[in-house]
This record gives C-alpha cells, sequence and structure tokens, in this order.
C-alpha cells in the first residue's frame, strides 16, 4: 500500500511539468512578432492615409499659388462655370420673352427669318400692311411683323416656345423654311384658314410624327402629309405676288398652331387674295 500511495505524486508532478512545457511554447509563440518592422511601417502608412481623406478641387485651388493656381482653375473650373451662366442667360431671356408677350397686347404676329429679309424690309410690309389692314379691319391691334428669327440655336428654342405659347400667328418663309417648321409640328393645316379659291394652291408638307407620350419617339418631317403653306406667287396683288427672299426665292405663308388672333389671320390670308 505504502508504494501504491508514493507512485501518485509522481505523476501529478509529471504533468505539472508537461503543462508548464506548453505554456512556456504558447507564450513564446504569442511573444514573437507576427510581422517585419517594414511590414509593421507600411501598415501604419496605410491606416493613417486612410484617415486623411484626398483633398477635394476647391481645398487643391486654395493650397496653390500664382500661375499654379489660374492654371489649375482654367482646368477644373472655367469651362463648367461658362456652362452655367449660358444656360442662365437663356433661361432668362427665354422667360422674360414668355412673359413680355404675355403681358402685352399685341397684334397679329408675323414671324419671318433673318434669311428672308431685313428688319428695315420687316417694318416697310408691316406698315403696308397696317394701312390696308386698317381699311379692310384685319385687327383691331397693329400687325406686328419680326424678321429676327433664325432656324437654329437659341432663336430656333424661341419659336418653339413663342408658338407653343400662342405669341405668335403667322409665318413667311422660304419653301425650305416652310418645310423644316412644318416638319418640326409648328404648324396647323392652312385650310382651317384660307377661302376655297386659295386652298386650291395650298402646298402640302409632312409634319411631325409622334410616337410615346414621353416625345423620345417623335420624328420630324415623318408625320402624315398635310396642306400647310400658300404660295405668296399665286396672289392677286402684285405688291404680295412680288415679295422674294434676300436671295430672290419666292415665298409662303403659314399658320402656327393655336394663333392668338384666327380671325385676324383669316382676314390677313383673305387680304392676301391667293388663288
Amino acid at each position: 500500500m505504502s508504494d501504491d500511495h508514493e507512485d501518485v505524486p509522481s505523476d501529478i508532478d509529471g504533468g505539472r511539468a508537461a503543462s508548464g512545457r506548453e505554456d512556456k511554447e504558447s507564450a513564446s509563440r504569442t511573444s514573437s512578432p507576427l510581422l517585419t518592422d517594414e511590414q509593421l511601417a507600411a501598415v501604419s502608412d496605410l491606416s493613417s492615409s486612410a484617415k486623411k481623406p484626398e483633398k477635394g478641387r476647391f481645398a487643391r485651388f486654395r493650397d496653390l499659388h500664382g500661375r499654379q493656381k489660374a492654371d489649375y482653375f482654367r482646368q477644373e473650373f472655367m469651362w463648367p462655370l461658362i456652362g452655367i451662366v449660358i444656360a442662365i442667360a437663356m433661361v432668362i431671356s427665354i422667360t422674360t420673352s414668355i412673359v413680355s408677350s404675355k403681358s402685352k397686347k399685341t397684334g397679329l404676329q408675323i414671324v419671318s427669318f433673318d434669311t428672308v429679309m431685313t428688319p428695315a424690309q420687316a417694318d416697310r410690309l408691316a406698315t403696308r400692311l397696317n394701312q390696308k389692314g386698317t381699311k379692310e379691319k384685319i385687327c383691331a391691334d397693329p400687325i406686328r411683323f419680326t424678321a429676327s428669327y433664325e432656324l437654329t440655336g437659341q432663336a430656333s428654342i424661341k419659336l418653339r416656345l413663342d408658338a407653343s405659347a400662342g405669341s405668335v400667328d403667322v409665318v413667311i418663309a422660304t419653301a425650305s423654311a416652310m418645310k423644316k417648321i412644318a416638319g418640326q409640328g409648328y404648324l396647323a393645316p392652312i385650310t382651317s384658314y384660307a377661302p376655297k379659291p386659295a386652298q386650291k394652291t395650298a402646298v402640302s408638307y409632312r409634319g411631325m410624327y409622334y410616337g410615346t407620350d414621353s416625345g423620345k419617339h417623335n420624328k420630324p418631317g415623318k408625320g402624315p402629309s398635310k396642306p400647310y403653306a400658300l404660295p405668296l406667287s399665286h396672289s392677286a396683288n402684285s405688291s404680295v405676288r412680288a415679295l422674294r427672299s434676300k436671295d430672290g426665292q419666292q415665298l409662303q405663308i403659314g399658320v402656327f398652331v393655336k394663333p392668338a388672333h384666327p380671325t385676324a389671320v383669316k382676314n390677313l390670308i383673305r387680304l392676301a387674295d391667293i388663288r
């Protein structure tokens, strides 16, 4: 019995020794570095750079001086600012035009283009029309004639807005311009405003093809062909028949969709005496 009792502590001491060796090995493993000094430095750099976000364009601009600042401004800010200024100017111009056209009581508004006649020619024609219009009682207010429109650029946008707002009534243009205006969907069928003798001479053009409600599939000049204009060369009035564009082309007359003065439009076309 005494011998067996003495063997037990021996086994316990052996287990404790083995456990001690394992603890030392574990401690030695945990105390040894997992990364080298270079790797630790790289990790530190990455963490510090992540904490400091990249400077924005305005912050970089403030840090620059002299010519560098001017070059950076031209490269990063100049063209966007120019675009913003142009957009604001267009909005102001178009808005002012619409507001003024609605606020003023205007007479029959006839549109022409700079390629057809000069503003001075337009004024002389308006004077003659007003003299005849007073006798024929075309319109209670003076007939207004403008030749400042174009078919491209900002003037084209203005024409579209004026037509949709009902600020213009009649257009006088060459055949090529009239085809483009009709193709954009600006014109009403001339048969709604012309007397029957004039309807026989009407010129047809293809209007706007309207697709979806969003307008994404609208196709200018792909719609049905309708009589949109009358040739002034068929007028019995010699002064009307003699009207030509600046390059000698014959002219036509058309009516915008939903004119503000429909009765005056009919009277004007009747005065033109197209047969």
